[in-house]
């Protein structure tokens, strides 16, 4: 189900591209193309990103009902890794949060 005021097309085509890529790339390919239609900027906007992750996650799950999807897994890690490539430093946020890295 979309966010409030979210709204996601029924989104890319991903029959066949499940054998290849993970339900997070497949999320994450859907994020960047809503982004780029809608003409919006993550660094500037990270609660339009948000809803639109949460968005395209419930779609995903969906979808995967009745189609052959790989497993999304943990939605919160998966939202969370979606928006850090999309909106913020792929994966280093993790190490940021970290306080056991004191150097990356």
């Amino acid at each position: 189900m979309a966010a409030a005021g979210v709204r996601v097309s029924a989104g890319l085509s991903v029959r066949g591209a499940s054998t290849s890529r993970s339900a997070h790339e497949l999320v994450e390919s859907e994020v960047r193309e809503q982004v780029r239609r809608r003409g919006l900027d993550p660094a500037a906007d990270p609660a339009s990103m948000r809803s639109l992750v949460e968005a395209v996650l419930g779609d995903y799950e969906q979808r995967a009902l009745v189609d052959d999807l790989p497993v999304l897994g943990d939605r919160f890690a998966a939202a969370r890794q979606v928006f850090d490539a999309v909106a913020g430093f792929g994966p280093l946020p993790a190490y940021l949060d970290d306080p056991v890295v004191e150097e990356i």
